[in-house]
């Protein structure tokens, strides 16, 4: 149907919470962590981030700060 390879893509801006790495049986790194953004009327929405072999600055990634 398609003759060239598409991918969706989502910026957010937010809060970073929970954040985990795991290390697959097949060795690829796994890295996952939610995301608090603002939402209607005030409130907020948490978004689920995962990410295969993420990079080296997930580390950094400063939990409950933007």
């Amino acid at each position: 149907m398609y003759s060239r390879p598409h991918c969706n893509l989502a910026v957010l801006s937010g809060l970073v919470t929970d954040v985990t790495i795991r290390l697959l049986g097949s060795g690829d790194l796994l890295a996952t962590f939610a995301l608090r953004v603002p939402g209607p009327n005030a409130r907020a929405t948490s978004v689920p981030v995962v990410g295969c072999d993420p990079p080296a600055w997930r580390e950094s990634l400063d939990t409950e700060g933007e």
